[in-house]
């Protein structure tokens, strides 16, 4: 429904020489028009415009002509000129919006408050950081670490700690489940069948901020040439929960077979390995303090190859890794000849 604008005064004359003329209340004008009396009223004060279907109802009814001088326009005609007398009003108020110095100070302010009261613009669905509390020195703690060293990530934001998804899914709920008892957060969980990964995934600038201060840094891990933090050597659960943590993620138990004298055994073996020197030679340092005996390859790898030595380093180390313990009551329950004639030798 579009409006009539009339030149000044010029519709307040209009409508009271209609009512003169026709004879007829303000009241049966409203009625005709389909509006209050108020709205009449107004109409004829020339408080606002009238609109274009009431005028041409008025003067078709009434026979009275519609004066040349009016202007029709749209409904809510007057909104474009109305924001832009507020906005040079605002404009003389407040000065020019978005400056880059006034973003910087609203940013400013904004990170402030959400500073000083987290609870509420967290509610409010806002990103704020997450409150970590650094966790005490502990075993579980150890086992953390030696988990993050071995198959874990840390970035400026996110702690991930990718596992095998064929291998380890009773492993990762154990390690989701620590995850929660020490740092108070428990990761997200994310199959990826493409690589045949499992992703537990921690995000927080302040869960990163506490890492840093337990000597867990950012970054390639290889590049870094990582190593035990140095309160780990404190106290030897902290050294075996951290090298078990190692282990279970880095490490492997495998079966090596070999002939002797016309027979073909099945073997155990214990292997870890990291491509960081510093890491491989803590790692070994513990084993050689525990005495278990193995042997240590410039390449980056660790072997336990005496089944009585893999027994040791179970009762005092106690992997919590189901694939270890299993393949070590296969080994142990099942026979370990698998053959007994050699192609080409004795029966």
């Amino acid at each position: 429904m579009g409006r009539v604008i009339f030149p000044a005064g010029l519709q307040s004359a209009w409508i009271i020489t209609l009512l003169k003329e026709a004879k007829v209340k303000i009241n049966e004008i409203a009625k005709i028009c389909g509006v209050t009396p108020r709205t009449c009223r107004d109409w004829r004060r020339g408080k606002y415009t009238i609109s274009k279907k009431a005028l041409l109802k008025l003067s078709k009814l009434f026979s009275k002509p519609i004066p040349s001088e009016i202007t029709c326009v749209d409904d809510f005609w007057y909104v474009k000129k109305g924001a832009r007398k507020g906005a040079i009003r605002r404009l003389e108020i407040y000065g020019p919006p978005g400056t880059i110095e006034s973003r910087r100070k609203g940013g400013r302010i904004s990170q402030q408050r959400r500073k000083e009261n987290p609870g509420k613009y967290r509610r409010l669905g806002c990103i704020v950081k997450k409150d970590f509390i650094l966790p005490r020195k502990s075993v579980e703690l150890a086992e953390i670490v030696g988990i993050i060293l071995g198959d874990g990530g840390v970035t400026q934001y996110q702690l991930k700690i990718t596992l095998d998804r064929k291998n380890d899914r009773d492993y990762a709920t154990y390690v989701r489940n620590l995850t929660w008892k020490v740092f108070g957060e428990l990761p997200t969980y994310k199959e990826r069948s493409g690589d045949n990964t499992i992703n537990l995934t921690i995000s927080g600038v302040g869960l990163i901020e506490n890492l840093l201060k337990l000597g867990i840094e950012k970054g390639n891990k290889i590049v870094r040439q990582v190593d035990f933090p140095a309160w780990i050597w404190g106290k030897s659960e902290y050294q075996i929960a951290c090298v078990r943590g190692l282990l279970d993620t880095d490490g492997g138990i495998f079966f090596h077979r070999h002939w002797t004298k016309g027979i073909k055994y099945r073997n155990l073996g214990l292997c870890f390995t990291s491509w960081s020197k510093p890491l491989l030679m803590s790692t070994s340092k513990v084993l050689k303090k525990f005495r278990i005996k193995h042997s240590v390859r410039e390449k980056g790898y660790i072997f336990i190859y005496d089944l009585n030595e893999i027994k040791k380093y179970f009762d005092i180390f106690q992997p919590h890794n189901s694939k270890f313990i299993e393949k070590l009551k296969f080994h142990e329950e099942n026979s370990r000849i698998i053959e007994k004639t050699r192609k080409g030798g004795v029966a």
